[in-house]
């Protein structure tokens, strides 16, 4: 009964896994988001803030919209089965800090955030270089600076 009742507890954080967008810029014209809906991982509250741990998702997940820029913007990633996370983050009054990880490249970063209705909303830039991301193709290169949205379950 005890697992029952836990089970039922855990099923409407399950039923959401977080969402991330990441907005490039192309140079010399254009631009796209990747997008994923497989972001795991919770937002707590505490102590009139937020903190997070480990909340991350799989290159492979992201999603451009085109498939040779995907598989292009995957290699360059590390490959579809690495990882982008946020080791860890904290916030209170719609204002944080955390460490974002890309391709094993561990950097602070500031953030803005809202939550409403259990989901905490944050955005924040990240400088690509900064990661070791200088990717081009076919002539076609990217802006160094992009915009990280996302979209997580507070629990």
């Amino acid at each position: 009964m005890k697992f029952l009742c836990g089970l039922l507890c855990l099923l409407p954080a399950l039923a959401f896994a977080g969402t991330a967008k990441v907005a490039v810029k192309l140079n010399p014209a254009g631009d796209f988001t990747a997008k994923t809906g497989k972001v795991r991982g919770f937002v707590e509250r505490v102590d009139g803030g937020y903190i997070a741990r480990d909340i991350g998702f799989a290159v492979g997940s992201l999603d451009s919209d085109q498939d040779t820029r995907n598989d292009h913007m995957w290699k360059e990633l590390g490959g579809k089965d690495a990882k982008i996370s946020i080791k860890e983050a904290k916030g209170s009054a719609g204002r944080g800090t955390g460490i974002l990880v890309v391709k094993n490249i561990a950097k602070r970063f500031s953030f803005s955030y809202t939550e409403e209705s259990g989901i905490v909303s944050a955005e924040f830039p990240i400088k690509f270089s900064e990661y070791g991301i200088k990717p081009s193709f076919l002539g076609v290169g990217v802006e160094d600076m992009g915009e990280i949205e996302a979209d997580i379950p507070v629990r």
